[in-house]
């Protein structure tokens, strides 16, 4: 949306093509794009949003322009509910996808809170509650930045076949879909397949009713040990096994990561220069750190190894280089991140190739090894 669309949406504001929860508001996120925010604490249960619009065959919302062509919410397999210009848009437009979502559907048009919602969080709903391929209309594919734990990578109108999901997401997903999802058999224990799912008649009734079901939490995939590599450190472990190019950690959990120009590095304290160095990828201009270093991700505790088993892939994600078996340290080379002429690294991986002592110039052979040569950084 340009800035003159979000002008013309806001300043029509009180032609309420949407409901929104007052204590909900439209705002940019920094990172896609706008996103609906809570500005204070929303309990689990309450109604966040309700779409309201036009009701278009999927054909006809197809061939509206732009971007009004992908503006609606599926309500059956052969239906819309949308607007058909930008001086229509609310809150229901900016309503962004994460794979571990906070909120649902309630019948057709009625967004409800999942849990408890804190002020200042970003409201999302996994799209895979709504998103359904029909004939005449064109395919979806959205390469996903929620950064969850559990992202999925890319988001199709496919996803709401994964039964994970199905079970994860049972009584949120759109009514058609739950009633396809019912027809393949798919369903939680003590929840019989073709149940009736209540649905919203009023706003009161959408802002008090409906206990959220038990929420799936993301299951752990690695963890922190003393290290096998670097004794007397600390290391990341595989909890599970992972097969070879599988997703370890994506690139979305990076996403706080920004330049800390030379410049700037040089105005702090010895510790924490040493800490940055000890965590960070360098390059000429400077390193590449997190936001805050006092509250970095597991992940930032992968040591370096010259025969690794991590690596990165085109999007960027860590996978696996090699299968790898549950139990077994992780570990990557440092030379498919790091360019900074100035590093220099004494070596104790102990690995048979070990070279010894590792530089921000030894990407410019290892990337000739056919081993690791599509394991490097696009940054």
């Amino acid at each position: 949306m340009t800035d003159e669309d979000m002008k013309e949406a806001k300043d029509t504001d009180n032609f309420k093509f949407h409901w929104l929860h007052p204590d909900v508001e439209s705002r940019a996120t920094g990172t896609h794009g706008d996103g609906l925010y809570a500005v204070r604490d929303i309990a689990a249960g309450a109604c966040v949003l309700i779409f309201g619009g036009y009701i278009l065959t999927v054909e006809q919302e197809a061939q509206l322009a732009g971007k009004l062509g992908d503006n609606g919410v599926q309500i059956t397999k052969d239906l819309v509910i949308c607007s058909t210009k930008t001086e229509e848009w609310g809150g229901g437009n900016f309503l962004n996808h994460s794979c571990e979502p906070n909120a649902g559907f309630k019948g057709q048009i009625a967004v409800v809170a999942m849990r408890d919602i804190r002020s200042g969080e970003q409201i999302t709903i996994d799209y895979a509650m709504v998103l359904y391929h029909s004939p005449g209309g064109p395919a979806y594919r959205l390469d996903c930045l929620c950064g969850a734990l559990t992202c999925r990578g890319v988001v199709t109108d496919g996803d709401w076949r994964i039964a994970a999901l199905q079970a994860k997401y049972r009584g949120w997903f759109q009514p058609f879909l739950q009633e396809e999802i019912d027809k393949l058999g798919h369903h939680c224990p003590g929840t019989a397949p073709g149940a009736v799912l209540s649905v919203p008649t009023s706003h009161r009734e959408a802002t008090t009713c409906y206990p959220p079901p038990p929420l799936s939490y993301p299951a752990v995939n690695i963890e922190i040990k003393p290290s096998i590599i670097l004794p007397g450190e600390i290391g990341v472990f595989a909890t599970r096994r992972f097969a070879k190019d599988a997703l370890i950690v994506p690139a979305a959990h990076f996403a706080d990561v920004r330049l800390l120009e030379w410049a700037g590095f040089e105005t702090l304290d010895a510790l924490t220069k040493r800490k940055l160095m000890g965590y960070c990828p360098g390059t000429p201009e400077g390193l590449l750190a997190p936001a805050d270093l006092n509250y970095i991700s597991v992940a930032w505790q992968m040591n370096h190894s010259c025969q690794p088993n991590v690596g990165f892939n085109a999007n960027d994600d860590f996978v696996a280089m090699r299968a790898i078996k549950r139990g077994e340290e992780l570990c990557w080379d440092y030379a498919f991140a790091e360019t900074n002429p100035r590093f220099r690294m004494k070596c104790r991986c102990g690995a048979v190739d070990c070279r010894g002592v590792v530089t921000g110039r030894d990407w410019q052979h290892l990337m000739l090894e056919p081993k690791k040569r599509n394991y490097f950084s696009t940054d």
